[in-house]
């Protein structure tokens, strides 16, 4: 007799659950890190962001950059800026054509904590994997993301 209602690949199909669950825990771990400095962990990749763009890149940063890296809707972004505004982490600067963004001192001191909570994280993230298998997995995803883009 043959089955009705199989689900093909259900295996397959697990992976995605897998993969919400993992960013629900990396969100949760964020938050509970970030939370004594008074930020969400999309606040924090905010700020990063900011400080990469502006210190490493030498570019300005304004809030439809944000919009477009994080591909959040301008509303989203601008509730986002001005809390990180009101909190002290970030400041708007008039400038030709619009305002720039850039970190205050608050924000830069942020930075150095962000990235060490990154580091924490991953650490946890990764323990008890090999050098080869943390290559694997990180090619991987980018075959991964490459594939949901539609560049393979």
């Amino acid at each position: 007799m043959k089955k009705e209602n199989q689900c093909p690949n259900i295996k397959e199909a697990e992976i995605l659950g897998l993969f919400r669950y993992l960013n629900k825990q990396l969100g949760l771990s964020f938050n509970a890190k970030l939370e004594s400095l008074g930020l969400t962990s999309q606040q924090g990749r905010i700020v990063f962001f900011i400080n990469y763009h502006t210190n490493v890149l030498k570019m300005t940063v304004r809030q439809s950059d944000i919009e477009e890296h994080f591909r959040l809707t301008k509303s989203t972004v601008s509730g986002l800026v001005n809390r990180l505004i009101n909190n002290g982490f970030i400041q708007k600067n008039d400038r030709d054509h619009g305002y720039v963004i850039t970190l205050t001192e608050k924000g830069k001191k942020t930075v150095c904590t962000f990235e060490n909570v990154n580091a924490e994280i991953r650490e946890t993230l990764l323990k008890g994997f090999a050098k080869d298998e943390k290559d694997r997995i990180k090619e991987s995803l980018k075959h991964m993301i490459e594939n949901m883009e539609g560049k393979k």
